[in-house]
């Protein structure tokens, strides 16, 4: 039988390593209890005596404690002691976790000028809520790039992951990562290589669009334009979809086929939509459904009807229903399954924090289809 290690010197030694000295005191604890040197119900050493035998201070034994006891590892009993929980925390379980910081690289308030942050938002709070895991949000002025800024983002005190909406400096990434602190990356990029403690699950766009491409090539479409917004990454991924899919079937896109427009769909929405309007295409893909609202509007004032003279599809990036365009049909389109997306962002940082030795992953978000009345077959 393996004896008690509470008052054995020689088990309570720090390693060198990234991290709060906390922290690194979290993992040894963690270390002891998953290799059964210490037991559920048993007793770890009092803040004294370990704050003595690792030579840090008191109040740093008791914040690693603290920590691992709103993780549900230890219980500290009033007037008796710190114990290892009788109830061992599983893999993956959903009480390991008490709160979840989610963080956007800023906050927007109207939903229209952050469809994909307040999809993801809402989708993480959902999962996090159906596991029971509270969740904030970190709303900051700071740059994430300062020195210093990781540093004061990862305080377990205040929560137990991080799970970064949309885009966040890579420098910030990587720094997260070298203190040991789950991080998980939902939006649109990511490192090519994910950092040792940061998993990245990513915004396809590039197979969304592609999608919608090979649905209307298959229902005979040949003539196919394209409206993106300017200086828009979403729209240049996309772009490059509906190229690979009129590639794959041996379609030539023109470059008249191809329109870019302002994000405000001013003048230039306008004179956009209306140029590939003038192409006489069957169908256009577009990289959002404002764009694709805004193309119907202008077919409608010509006189055209959706989808019997026009097949209008675009790639989803909010959570929305099917949308009404102008004329009575519903957009058709390809976005992504903001909800299972969240789950996998919690679970993911969950999985983290059982102590076992994860590697990290970068995948893409799942996608869904929106089935509407936009696509229809060309009239020869």
């Amino acid at each position: 039988m393996t004896p008690n290690i509470s008052t054995d010197k020689g088990a309570w030694k720090l390693g060198k390593g990234g991290g709060y000295i906390y922290q690194r005191i979290e993992a040894l604890i963690l270390e002891h209890i998953h290799a059964g040197r210490l037991k559920p119900g048993e007793p770890l050493p009092s803040y004294p005596w370990l704050s003595r035998a690792l030579g840090v201070a008191d109040k740093t034994v008791r914040q690693a404690y603290e920590s691992l006891e709103r993780q549900g590892v230890l219980e500290i009993r009033q007037g008796k002691g710190t114990f290892v929980a009788t109830a061992k925390p599983s893999a993956g379980a959903g009480d390991r976790t008490n709160v979840l910081a989610i963080l956007p690289p800023r906050m927007p308030f109207e939903e229209v000028d952050a469809p994909l942050f307040w999809a993801g938002a809402r989708a993480v709070q959902t999962a996090a809520c159906e596991r029971r895991v509270e969740t904030l949000f970190l709303v900051s002025g700071r740059d994430l790039s300062a020195p210093g800024s990781p540093e004061a983002l990862a305080d377990r005190r205040r929560y137990d992951g991080l799970i970064a909406l949309c885009e966040v400096p890579e420098i910030f990434i990587s720094r997260v990562s070298a203190l040991s602190f789950p991080l998980v990356l939902l939006g649109a990029s990511a490192p090519a290589t994910p950092a040792e403690h940061a998993d990245a699950l990513l915004l396809d766009t590039t197979t969304a669009a592609r999608e919608l491409t090979y649905k209307l090539i298959g229902l005979g479409h040949r003539k196919l334009g394209f409206l993106r917004e300017a200086r828009s990454r979403f729209s240049t991924d996309a772009e490059a979809g509906y190229r690979h899919a009129l590639g794959s079937a041996g379609i030539a896109a023109r470059p008249s086929w191809i329109a870019s427009v302002n994000r405000d769909l001013g003048e230039t929405g306008a004179g956009g939509a209306a140029a590939l309007l003038s192409e006489e295409l069957s169908g256009v893909v577009c990289a959002s459904e404002g764009l694709a609202v805004a193309l119907a509007e202008g077919a409608v004032r010509r006189g055209l009807r959706i989808p019997e003279d026009l097949s209008v599809a675009a790639v989803v990036h909010g959570e929305h229903a099917l949308i009404p365009l102008a004329g009575g049909a519903r957009l058709e389109g390809v976005g992504w399954n903001w909800l299972e997306a969240g789950r996998r962002a919690v679970g993911r940082i969950q999985e983290r924090l059982t102590g076992e030795p994860v590697t990290p992953v970068r995948e893409a978000a799942p996608l869904r289809m929106l089935e509407g009345t936009s696509l229809a077959a060309p009239r020869l």
